[in-house]
């Protein structure tokens, strides 16, 4: 919720038949059950989606070929040997079987590290690749509290957001604060360019928690009707620079943690060859890490 008011633009993996495309999507959910019923859970995005906010692709280019990718990387270096019977290389062969395996593990709590792992892992080197800043919540797994430790710390803010609201209500939040938004953006851009941005991070942040104070009643106004409750919050965004492949290293930690091998340090993999050469694997991107502080729920009318 806070990407979709505060990003330029939100991308994520939209999985469907062939490419990203909404009407395959959508082709495909009249033969797959359980991919109708994945879809229908991101029907509020729509607005988001036509307004150019939410994408699935960049360069036109989208995040599948890294999630293969990193799974090719799996199957292939003897280093990932352990995560390989989590993984269900299988299901990339059969795109039914792949759709409705993908919606089951999103629409459930608990995901299966099968599909999780690629399909994260996969978004990281794809952003790794494009410069791009990836969203992380506030660690609460094993393996997201691994992540954590091979974190740099870069820059950290506070920023009020609107924790839950329908899609409109986000759109009109962005035309609202539109002005500071783009300082924001230009702010964030200087640390992926590896400009050194804390002053003008936490000049763009100031200037933008004041803007949504001053402009809350505009950013909320009519909210009484809205479809879904307005919940209005202030969440910390810690910039932290992570290694491209770390959900790899994290799962292997915690593997080999729970098989009792835990290593006294962060699993290093980019100084060992694998047996398929991933350039991508050396470098690295930025991650915002988000965690909520609090909450007020606008009032409904009765």
């Amino acid at each position: 919720m806070a990407s979709l008011l505060l990003a330029e633009r939100v991308l994520t993996m939209l999985p469907a038949p062939g490419s990203s495309s909404a009407t395959q999507a959508t082709a495909a959910g009249v033969r797959i059950p359980g991919y109708l019923a994945f879809m229908n859970s991101w029907s509020w995005t729509v607005p988001l989606w036509q307004a150019g906010v939410m994408i699935a692709e960049h360069e036109g280019q989208t995040a599948v070929a890294d999630m293969q990718a990193v799974s090719g990387r799996v199957e292939s270096d003897e280093l990932l040997a352990p995560l390989r019977r989590f993984m269900h290389s299988e299901l990339y062969q059969d795109e039914q079987a792949y759709l409705s395996a993908v919606a089951a593990d999103m629409l459930k709590g608990g995901p299966d590290p099968g599909i999780n792992v690629p399909v994260a892992a996969g978004l990281d080197r794809f952003a790794t690749r494009h410069q791009m800043l990836v969203a992380r919540a506030q660690p609460s797994s094993v393996v997201q509290v691994a992540e954590s430790k091979m974190a740099q710390r870069i820059e950290a803010v506070a920023l009020p957001v609107l924790l839950q609201a329908d899609a409109d209500r986000i759109l009109h939040a962005r035309e609202v604060l539109a002005d500071v938004l783009e300082g924001l953006w230009d702010a964030y851009d200087d640390l992926t360019d590896d400009i050194t941005g804390g002053a003008s991070l936490s000049e763009a942040a100031a200037a933008y928690a004041s803007a949504y104070e001053e402009r809350q009643a505009e950013i909320t106004d009519g909210g009484e009707d809205d479809q879904v409750r307005i919940i209005e919050g202030t969440v910390t965004i810690n910039a932290v620079r992570m290694p491209s492949d770390v959900v790899l290293r994290s799962s292997l930690a915690a593997v080999e943690g729970l098989t009792g091998r835990q290593k006294s340090a962060p699993v290093a993999l980019e100084g060992n060859l694998p047996a398929m050469y991933d350039p991508i694997a050396s470098q690295s991107f930025i991650s915002l890490v988000i965690k909520p502080l609090g909450a007020r729920p606008q009032p409904r009318r009765r």
